[in-house]
């Protein structure tokens, strides 16, 4: 199948051969992503500043196995405003583009998951 939001060469290479280790990582990635995202909206929505720096900078290995270079950019770009001190509500536009673009990557991720599954 053809992924329009997910590149999974990184996944491929750590993982190998291993279908079943793929599978799991493909897993814990919708999973993670599903928690994430919406945990990171609520630490700028209280303006939780370090809670959402700790959160961007865990969420950066997660999206390297996604493949999404929009919402790593993103992201990397929102951990390193936070990293510098930038504490803001205008931070959000840099949230909004994992927001929106989550689900999708979410939703290839289970259907890659999916695949290997049958």
């Amino acid at each position: 199948m053809t992924y329009h939001h997910i590149n999974l060469s990184y996944l491929h290479k750590m993982a190998g051969d291993d279908i079943e280790m793929q599978r799991t990582l493909l897993i814990m990635l919708f999973e993670e992503l599903s928690a994430a995202i919406p945990q990171m909206q609520r630490y700028l929505e209280k303006e939780q500043w370090d809670e959402l720096k700790s959160a961007a900078h865990k969420m950066k290995s997660t999206l390297s196995f996604t493949g999404n270079a929009v919402m790593q950019e993103a992201n990397t770009a929102l951990w390193q405003r936070l990293s510098d001190g930038i504490y803001s509500p205008s931070l959000s536009p840099l949230l909004q583009v994992l927001t929106q673009t989550g689900p999708k990557v979410i939703e290839e991720l289970k259907q890659a998951s999916a695949e290997l599954a049958s």
